[in-house]
């Protein structure tokens, strides 16, 4: 018997390749076929009213839609690995969509607002709000986040390409998701309709993103049902990046109904300018606190980095927020040590906004100093091309090259006076902390917080326990400078 499974064993796969069967658990979807638009096949606007025949109600009568949803945002930028799986973002939430006004509201599911109340979200493709009771203010910050998460709506799609249906032209047909597609575009968003019956199947555009330039993103609809009075709605809709799943919502069986305007929450919105749609994270203007005469944090609101000049070598400890914050930080640096000085960034974790300005440094001639399973994706960020807006690798990318130092357990650099250490323990597992010896100064990046219940705020205290540390003072990016005595009093020995 052992034998014959060895056998078998050693067979199957051979077996499987010979009929062209892939040993993968479930199967890619297909490549996608494009070939030019048929002769005769009609206009972007006719399309469009057939695509709104098909889903949208023939009468609204003062009505909008109501329906009942899970909305998941998976946390690629914050998930202990940059490979999946990743945290889950999920939340249920009631939603209202007036097809009237564009406006979308939506509220956790333990409270229903009163006709006379905001839901807690409103927005528009060009406004948000945050709503309280019968308050309403705006919410600028969760705007670029909102304009996108709204595409998830077809009718607030296809509505939005009716009204600008004479700049749609078809351009081409499609194989997508194994059956043919019509698809309009309109600037450079492309609308992929069923051709056998026009439903909204795919809106492409590609997006800017801080970290890595531009995406290719798709929004799918699937699954679509029927909405008690009127029309037809997706259970299931997904935002894609470059082909992974980055958002994604299921709508509760029997939710979808069209319903009374009165008997929704309020979903006017005010008459203002549009708020951008760009993504801003911490770009506020950096400000100083001393450590020592040599070790300086560079403070803003969102974010607090560490810089050191040790042996004659300028030590950055992490480098947030994008490029804008990159560039003030240089500054910052040349003021507080002037001259030319060998550079060297210590990255102590990956979470996205964390690393969004590696490249700028990068791009400086700055040595990266990592943790070794760090390297793969801080490499990928590098490599990656910056064709919708060239930033400062992109333009300096024919002379520069990636020097990157990884770090297993400890690394001393500056002679000891500056060694970066491996944090202990599986809540800190990936991440680095950083001990500047004449400063008696640790820093932890993100893994010290203010709740000392933090499994990476123990984690830290006996790292530094374990390695014979005795630091003065503690630096973290979303803490003040903090005596360390008072961080450690907090972990029982």
């Amino acid at each position: 018997m052992t034998h014959l499974a060895s056998y078998l064993a050693l067979l199957f796969p051979v077996a499987m390749q010979a009929q062209g069967v892939s040993s993968a658990l479930l199967p890619s979807p297909p490549a996608e076929r494009c070939s030019a638009a048929p002769a005769g096949i009609g206009t972007a606007s006719a399309w469009l009213e057939r695509a709104a025949a098909r889903v949208l109600p023939a009468q609204l009568d003062g009505k909008v839609l109501r329906l009942r949803a899970t909305h998941d945002v998976p946390l690629w930028e914050q998930s202990d690995r940059p490979y999946e799986p990743y945290i889950p973002g999920a939340r249920e939430v009631n939603r209202w969509y007036d097809p009237a006004t564009g406006a979308q509201g939506q509220q956790g599911v333990a409270r229903v607002p009163t006709p006379t109340q905001y839901p807690q979200q409103l927005a528009s493709l060009t406004l948000s709000y945050a709503g309280r009771d019968t308050l309403l203010a705006p919410n600028p910050g969760l705007h670029p986040f909102d304009a996108a998460s709204l595409l998830l709506n077809p009718w607030l799609v296809l509505a939005e390409w009716r009204a600008h249906a004479g700049d749609a032209r078809v351009v081409q047909r499609c194989t997508y998701r194994d059956y043919p597609r019509i698809v309009l575009a309109r600037g450079a968003e492309r609308l992929y309709l069923s051709e056998s019956d026009a439903v909204p199947v795919k809106l492409e555009r590609t997006e800017p993103h801080y970290l890595f330039g531009q995406v290719k993103a798709e929004y799918l609809w699937s699954t679509w049902w029927v909405v008690r009075g009127g029309g037809s709605y997706p259970f299931a809709s997904f935002r894609q990046f470059d082909g992974t799943t980055y958002e994604r919502v299921g709508v509760a069986s029997n939710s979808m109904s069209l319903v009374p305007r009165d008997s929704a929450p309020r979903l006017t919105l005010p008459d203002a300018p549009a708020m951008t749609d760009r993504i801003a994270i911490g770009v506020q203007e950096a400000d100083t606190v001393r450590v020592d005469d040599r070790t300086f944090q560079l403070v803003t609101r969102a974010y607090t980095e560490t810089v050191t000049l040790q042996r004659d070598t300028v030590f950055l400890l992490d480098a947030t927020s994008g490029e804008q914050r990159g560039r003030q930080d240089s500054t910052w640096i040349a003021k507080l040590f002037p001259g030319r000085h060998p550079m060297v960034l210590v990255v102590t974790d990956l979470a996205w906004p964390h690393i969004s300005s590696v490249r700028f440094w990068v791009a400086r001639g700055a040595t990266i100093v990592s943790h070794r399973t760090s390297e793969d994706f801080i490499r990928r960020v590098v490599a990656r091309r910056f064709t919708l807006e060239p930033d400062a690798l992109e333009k300096a990318r024919a002379s520069t090259r990636l020097s990157f130092r990884a770090v297993d357990d400890s690394v001393r650099l500056a002679g000891g006076d500056v060694v970066v250490h491996a944090l202990r323990g599986n809540s800190t597992e990936g991440a680095l902390a950083v001990w500047v010896a004449p400063s008696r100064y640790l820093w932890a990046g993100d893994y010290v917080q203010p709740d000392p219940a933090s499994p990476y705020y123990v984690d830290v205290v006996r790292t530094a326990r374990a390695l014979g540390l005795s630091p003065l003072k503690l630096g973290a990016q979303h803490m003040p400078l903090t005596a360390w005595s008072a961080v450690e009093s907090r972990v029982a020995p």
